[in-house]
């Protein structure tokens, strides 16, 4: 449901990304996607979208295109190159990143960015196939230089596991990582380089199966400072 897919982002911070939740609506074949507004002197424009297992037959016209555009769990064959669309930039400005099942597309500079997995085996139910989270963070560059750090999370759907569990096992994994992170340079070369943790986010979006408010998020919550839309 609408409750599922939220964003959690730092407070009176005027350096940092400050976003509104727009709204949440179904679309038929896409699963649940939302938009996210600025408040304050931003004005980034992100959009997520958790595909599942199914695309749009046609991604949907929006009245104003986004700055961000993250495509979770998308199909390993998945052709994303209609969601452009969603795009306010033009060919020349484009930048993506594949992370896993995670697509980010925008018109920003993409500069950095990790994926983990995150195991949920002794505590998936028994008569079903245990399935990871995942974590991922990405660091992109605004046209001022300054960067912007976005984590996007994706918790198990059992509700058999406690969300308390989930989230917290989830943020003593992204402590824990240590793996190799793609950086690219300004002439798009990407190389990989050794790091610990993610970098402290400036937004969380993701699918969190955890109802809206719930408490299992304050340590997410109280960790960095961030309030939820």
């Amino acid at each position: 449901g609408s409750e599922d897919k939220k964003s959690l982002h730092p407070s009176a911070q005027a350096a940092r990304l400050v976003a509104m939740c727009l709204c949440a609506v179904t679309i038929s074949n896409m699963g649940w996607w939302r938009l996210f507004f600025p408040a304050g002197a931003s004005d980034l424009r992100i959009a997520y979208v958790n595909l599942s297992a199914q695309l749009p037959e046609s991604w949907p016209t929006l009245d104003e295109p986004v700055d961000v555009l993250v495509v979770a769990n998308r199909p390993y064959s998945a052709d994303l190159e209609p969601a452009w669309t969603w795009v306010g930039a033009s060919a020349d400005e484009r930048d993506a990143a594949i992370i896993g099942r995670c697509a980010l597309m925008t018109g920003l500079r993409v500069r950095r960015y990790a994926m983990t997995h995150v195991k949920f085996d002794d505590v998936w139910p028994a008569d079903d196939s245990p399935e990871p989270g995942w974590a991922a963070w990405v660091e992109l560059e605004r046209e001022d230089g300054s960067p912007i750090i976005l984590w996007v999370l994706d918790l198990p759907s059992p509700i058999s596991i406690s969300r308390t569990i989930a989230v917290q096992r989830t943020l003593d994994t992204i402590q824990a990582w240590r793996g190799m992170a793609t950086e690219i340079d300004d002439q798009f070369q990407r190389t990989s380089r050794l790091s610990q943790g993610f970098p402290v986010p400036d937004m969380v979006v993701g699918d969190f199966n955890t109802p809206r408010w719930s408490r299992s998020l304050y340590p997410l919550k109280s960790k960095f400072d961030l309030w939820e839309t």
